[in-house]
């Protein structure tokens, strides 16, 4: 009698360490897997914010009045908001004012360069560009639509929309369907910024 309960007691004392493995595995996968989450969002969360912050240095640039000035035939136009970000010299030269490539640090890995940032929809890990201009309609609202070519007026209002392509900073990507995904935890495919300043 005593050997039976003895061996039931010693049976039921190596349960619960079994238990506790099987348990810490499982919970360990579920912590791994928001861990992971939590760092793509962090990465996609930079990478938002330093497009901001190239949005508004590059629309302060196409709007500053030395770019629009007189002297000059036409003001900025997307294409020179792209070379800008991309560090590619105009041909001929540009007539407006002298600035280095604008974007640097993380966006620099995938701003600048040919080809890696052009207007329109963003090449695969690039930045895509778009301007619009708009004018005060009779009420003083600004939304009505005007040409950007040429010389700009002051006070015209430049729209200027960057859209950056996120799979190059995506760490997992588990989506067949095109949009990205890990376990089924959607992530942006682009992020995007957009900034408006009046013509000075």
């Amino acid at each position: 009698m005593n050997t039976r309960i003895s061996r039931r007691i010693r049976c039921l004392s190596r349960t619960p360490r079994g238990q506790a493995m099987t348990e810490f595995i499982l919970a360990a996968f579920v912590a791994a897997i928001v861990l992971f989450v939590a760092i793509q969002f962090a990465v996609l969360g930079r990478e938002s914010m330093a497009l901001g912050q190239l949005d508004y240095q590059v629309t302060r640039w196409a709007t500053d009045s030395a770019n629009n000035t007189l002297a000059n035939t036409n003001s900025p136009q997307c294409s020179d908001v792209a070379n800008l970000i991309s560090g590619t010299p105009t041909t001929p030269p540009s007539p407006y004012e002298a600035e280095p490539a604008m974007a640097s640090g993380y966006m620099g890995k995938i701003g600048y360069g040919s080809g890696r940032t052009v207007c329109g929809a963003p090449p695969k890990g690039g930045i895509g560009v778009a301007m619009t201009c708009l004018q005060a309609d009779s009420k003083g609202a600004i939304n009505t639509a005007t040409s950007c070519a040429a010389q700009r007026a002051a006070g015209t209002a430049v729209q200027i929309t960057l859209t950056m392509d996120t799979s190059w900073v995506l760490l997992f990507n588990t989506g067949s369907s095109g949009s990205p995904s890990f376990f089924g935890i959607p992530f942006p495919a682009t992020l995007s910024s957009t900034h408006t300043m009046l013509t000075q």
